[in-house]
């Protein structure tokens, strides 16, 4: 994972308030390259969210293996709702035909209060922009389906959510965007 993102994704978890007790990554790995191994979620219950079995890789921790459920992300049956303090996803959405499914997943196992974090590639104007030009992020094989703008992340995926932020980062670019999810409101 690229360093600023992986900055990006501790700083929001830092300054999020948020003591996660239960973790999920939706798409991601269960070696030495997940965001699951972050210092910030030692003390959380993780789970590993992915469509495959995740290869072994030699370099990978054996003595804390973290749990893969194979499943899709549009169906998350297997978890209840608001049940995850965290839920992260980063470059995976763009590989998902139907992404949105996933987003409301996210949102629907993400309890109240929790952040909400994703990184996905992105399209930018180019500082000669006439409204015709976008630096994009590159395809990169395999099912690659969707680029995404910086207002899609925050009005979509992050809608009606508190403490929103959106940013682009990396040329070309990666959006990366963080929110919580309501508190209930009290009866």
């Amino acid at each position: 994972m690229n360093p600023h993102i992986k900055k990006a994704f501790r700083q929001a978890v830092r300054t999020s308030g948020v003591r996660p007790t239960r973790v999920l990554e939706v798409g991601g790995k269960t070696d030495d390259r997940s965001i699951l191994r972050f210092p910030e979620l030692a003390a959380a219950e993780l789970t590993c969210l992915n469509v495959e079995e995740q290869p072994a890789r030699r370099d990978a921790p054996p003595d804390e293996p973290i749990p893969l459920v194979i499943g899709n992300a549009n169906h998350m049956e297997m978890f209840e709702g608001d049940a995850f303090d965290i839920v992260v996803s980063n470059a995976m959405l763009e590989h998902d035909p139907c992404f949105w499914s996933s987003v409301a997943e996210m949102r629907r196992v993400l309890r109240p209060g929790g952040l909400l974090f994703i990184g996905v590639p992105g399209f930018i104007p180019v500082t000669f922009d006439d409204g015709t030009s976008t630096r994009t992020y590159r395809f990169h094989g395999g099912q690659d389906f969707w680029r995404f703008s910086d207002m899609a992340v925050s009005t979509q995926f992050f809608a009606g959510f508190d403490d929103v932020h959106v940013e682009a980062i990396l040329d070309p670019p990666r959006i990366v965007g963080h929110g919580r999810k309501p508190k209930a409101a009290p009866e």
